[in-house]
């Protein structure tokens, strides 16, 4: 298994960068993400809001790979987060599902407010690598997977840049939720719609 951890601070509030979280995909810097669908969201008694999302991505298999694992063009993960807003926490726990047997990628990104106040936002991005050591070379696929997404988390970084939208407040018995309407950013199909 390899593990890396990154640290980021975003100069942006809180509240900010959590909504460009819930709305970063789709967009043209990460285009290996084409697609999420949500499979549950609740609210529990404490005011956090639990989210469980499917993603489809697009991968690139290197050839020598493609002999191992085939080359399926299309991939499904499987996100999990808990959004605080009381505490003002963001946890996504994601996790590879579509060739899981061979290669695990399990990522935990936690978003809190910067050390310098109320205009940061505190990201420490964790990801964990193991592939099947019955794999030929699974040290070399390990360290290959790894700088791949090591190459792709401050692209990821990016994408969370706060973008201009319309925020709809919802009220529940814990307050008040804001969710994004899309701004003319997303593609046609998404304008109007809530991004979670």
């Amino acid at each position: 298994m390899k593990e890396t951890t990154a640290c980021h601070i975003f100069q942006h509030p809180w509240d900010t960068v959590v909504q460009a979280v819930w709305r970063k995909y789709p967009n043209p810097v990460s285009e290996s993400v084409i697609g999420t669908d949500i499979v549950d969201r609740e609210i529990n008694k404490q005011g956090i809001l639990q989210t469980h999302r499917l993603m489809k991505t697009q991968w690139f298999v290197p050839v020598v790979g493609r002999a191992l694992i085939g080359d399926q063009k299309v991939a499904y993960g499987s996100e999990h987060s808990e959004c605080d807003p009381k505490n003002k926490t963001l946890t996504v726990i994601s996790k590879n599902i579509t060739y899981s047997s061979l290669v695990t990628i399990a990522e935990t990104l936690t978003y809190s407010p910067g050390p310098e106040g109320q205009n940061q936002t505190h990201l420490n991005h964790c990801t964990k690598v193991t592939v099947n050591n019955r794999m030929p070379l699974a040290s070399y696929w390990e360290k290959l997977v790894t700088n791949i997404v090591e190459s792709n988390t401050s692209k990821v970084r990016s994408t969370v840049s706060p973008w201009p939208a319309q925020v709809l407040y919802i009220s529940t018995p814990h307050g008040y939720w804001k969710f994004c309407l899309c701004s003319s950013y997303f593609p046609s199909q998404y304008k109007g719609g809530i991004l979670y």
